[in-house]
């Protein structure tokens, strides 16, 4: 079987977690016999072919004419949806003046001004921007979501979400995010390097979603060591710049890395107590897998399907409340680590599984097709 996976176009010049569950799902798919490449081309040649493999239904206007590619060129397409609704992102997380303005328009405005603005910055999503102005970015998502032959959200809280949202009875196969067991090694090489054990680490691109300016005032009288760790987001250095400035005005031990690759985050793991996503909203939250086979305490979201994965083995924190944030870090960071929440993820959360999964929805995917082919 040979699949082509696709991603908006900047998939690899500002990885984010579908960067990462698009190539972690490539190479263990890979390992049970199948062909795997990526094109993050519109319009790729799909000769040779057997199905298309899309990623991320929230930034649509890419995925989108990739889709109709794909319809074009009669090839069956499924779509891990890793669908965010921003509702409460734009309301709240805003500052001042965008959040007024983005409580002035709808969503779907909304949207088309984000999409403009990523444009500006990155000509080649012209095409797709302006088919979106056109489409309109709702009504892309439903075609999308109506005409793949499956969706494949990471868990059952995101698949309800999304016929909530779209009131769509959606054709899908849950395929669970995962992962990597190397993260589970012990290493001390950075704690001995930087001089502190027992920190409280974050790993997120510095973007409003992952919400580092609440964490970093929840911190403030903590007397704890806070790592951050992400990169820059080229539409969002405005809120790097008020990290940067907090960080500074920070009476508390802070740090930022900027762009860690994910092998050298092994030992950073291993020297932290508590790992933190206070986010405004969460598909799975892949830091705080990573750091949950590392061996850390987890402070995460309640917002978006975190508990799906979590279950009662984690600290949830409610994004819009700094004294919430900071209750829930210090439980974490006073309570015992123990053992359950490694065990759990390891035994359901492994990429092993998620390419299983994957495979197995791939061969319905294509079954569907037949037998949509042959009552034609």
């Amino acid at each position: 079987m040979k699949i082509l996976m696709q991603n908006r176009i900047n998939a690899f010049s500002e990885p984010g977690g579908d960067t990462i569950q698009m190539l972690k799902t490539k190479e263990y798919l890979e390992k049970i016999g199948c062909e795997v490449v990526i094109s993050c081309d519109l319009d790729p040649d799909l000769d040779g072919i057997d199905i298309v493999h899309l990623f991320n239904i929230t930034r649509i206007n890419e995925t989108y004419m990739q889709f109709k590619n794909a319809q074009k060129q009669n090839k069956p397409v499924v779509v891990s949806s890793i669908y965010q609704n921003f509702e409460e992102l734009d309301s709240k997380a805003s500052s001042v003046v965008k959040g007024f303005l983005w409580r002035l328009l709808n969503k779907e405005n909304r949207e088309k001004i984000k999409t403009l603005g990523r444009t500006i910055r990155n000509p080649g999503q012209t095409k797709s921007a302006v088919l979106q102005m056109i489409r309109g970015f709702k009504n892309e998502q439903i075609e999308v979501l109506s005409g793949a032959s499956l969706i494949l959200p990471n868990s059952l809280l995101e698949a309800k979400a999304i016929q909530r949202d779209f009131s769509l009875n959606i054709k899908y196969e849950i395929v669970s995010n995962a992962v990597d067991a190397i993260f589970a090694q012990k290493n001390n090489s950075f704690i001995n390097n930087i001089g502190w054990n027992n920190y409280v680490l974050c790993v997120g691109n510095f973007i409003e979603r992952k919400n580092q300016l609440a964490l970093i005032e929840a911190m403030q009288e903590l007397n704890i060591p806070l790592i951050l760790i992400g990169s820059k987001a080229n539409t969002h250095k405005n809120y790097f710049n008020r990290i940067n400035l907090a960080v500074k005005n920070s009476a508390g031990q802070i740090k930022i890395m900027k762009n860690v690759p994910q092998s050298e985050l092994i030992p950073i793991y291993s020297g932290a107590k508590v790992v933190v996503l206070p986010s405004w909203i969460e598909t799975t939250g892949l830091s705080c897998l990573e750091g949950a086979i590392a061996g850390c305490n987890i402070v995460i979201t309640d917002r978006g399907y975190t508990k799906e994965y979590f279950q009662d083995m984690a600290y949830y924190c409610n994004p819009a409340d700094i004294q919430s944030i900071k209750n829930a870090i210090i439980k974490a960071f006073n309570a015992l680590v123990s053992p359950d929440l490694k065990t759990h993820i390891l035994s359901n959360y492994t990429w092993e599984k998620t390419a299983e999964l994957t495979f197995k929805a791939y061969s319905k995917a294509l079954n569907i097709e037949k037998q949509n082919k042959n009552v034609e």
